[in-house]
């Protein structure tokens, strides 16, 4: 039974779920001769064990026999420094410091794997980007989702490896998060950094705009610049500008907007015209010249990715008594007076 213990606590061990006291009871059995003998078989066994059918190559194998043959003499140099004649309380921490180097030898045959499936399957990583107009959906390896907005890129790995999920974003994708503690999901959107453990939150960061935005719709998300960390909680937005560098958190009662955003439904609430006009041009793929008098006017409404560009302008242009002109195929104009 003892020895089946062992077995599940260095199981979990190597999935990185042993509580604090669980480690102290693997520990332990490094002051057992048999136990710490069986913990050594254990090591080598978990080292040897391949992790694609390359790993079975002559070149591999010689690799392993290596790590198993310094292995064999850490270990036997850490014995023989305990069996040598000290004083019992030298002995005592001498045999802490076996129990730890052995320890350390587990963290190396944990993450030993790894390493040699990224070396000889190295992770690949895709690009998906949409056009003007374009809306699409991908779900990850790990069960997340992202939808791009359009002219959005997400770059992500075929499969997630390591600590972490990381991807990373310009333009606008909404992610919806896999909980899973063990492994944060970090988005990176130019020089900021968002990381979750499972949440409902957007990102804005095109590359033309002053600003990227990282708004929380549910959960909690850190955002790190440099060595500045910010928490928010739900309906809750950090802005970094980009143009003088800093990093501000504020309010967002609207963020459930995102939802339908995300669908290609773009409601607004009190949302300046101007960035109104801007999600147009990418939702409908035109351009649109509009009065700087009107760029801070305050749009309340709604429109759909399926609506024609005109039918949308038109219920603009009627919300501030303005004017609009097509000018060429897919550019248009929109005048009047400035708002009160």
């Amino acid at each position: 039974m003892e020895k089946d213990r062992l077995h599940v606590l260095f199981n979990r061990y190597l999935e990185r779920k042993c509580s604090p006291d669980e480690i102290r009871e693997l520990i332990s059995y490094f002051k057992v001769d048999a136990g710490s003998s069986e913990l050594k078989d254990l090591i080598e066994s978990e080292l040897s064990k391949s992790v694609s059918p390359e790993v079975q190559s002559i070149k591999m194998k010689s690799v392993l026999d290596r790590v198993g043959e310094k292995l064999n003499i850490h270990i036997a140099s850490e014995e023989e420094a305990v069996s040598r004649s000290v004083p019992f309380y030298k002995k005592h921490l001498v045999g802490l410091a076996v129990a730890a180097s052995l320890t350390a030898l587990l963290i190396v045959a944990s993450f030993y794997r790894d390493a040699i499936e990224n070396i000889i399957n190295p992770v690949h990583f895709n690009e998906l980007r949409t056009g003007l107009s374009e809306r699409r959906l991908i779900k990850l390896t790990d069960g997340s989702k992202a939808w791009l907005s359009p002219g959005s890129t997400l770059n992500y790995p075929d499969v997630f490896r390591g600590g972490t999920r990381e991807v990373s974003v310009s333009g606008q994708v909404f992610f919806e998060v896999e909980h899973d503690v063990d492994h944060p999901f970090i988005v990176r959107s130019g020089k900021l950094q968002t990381q979750v453990l499972g949440t409902s939150f957007n990102v804005v960061a095109y590359e033309n705009e002053k600003d990227i935005e990282v708004t929380l719709l549910e959960g909690k998300v850190r955002v790190s610049l440099d060595s500045e960390n910010i928490d928010i909680n739900p309906n809750e937005r950090v802005v970094y500008s980009q143009v003088n560098g800093n990093l501000r958190k504020e309010d967002d009662p609207d963020a459930q907007r995102f939802l339908e955003h995300r669908l290609g439904v773009l409601e607004y609430k009190g949302t300046p015209l101007l960035t109104v006009v801007k999600d147009m041009e990418r939702t409908f793929g035109i351009r649109i010249e509009l009065d700087e008098e009107l760029s801070n006017c305050l749009f309340i409404g709604s429109f759909k990715s399926t609506d024609s560009p005109e039918l949308a302008i038109q219920q603009l242009v009627l919300s501030f008594n303005a004017k609009y002109k097509q000018l060429q195929n897919k550019t248009y104009s929109i005048t009047g007076r400035a708002c009160r």
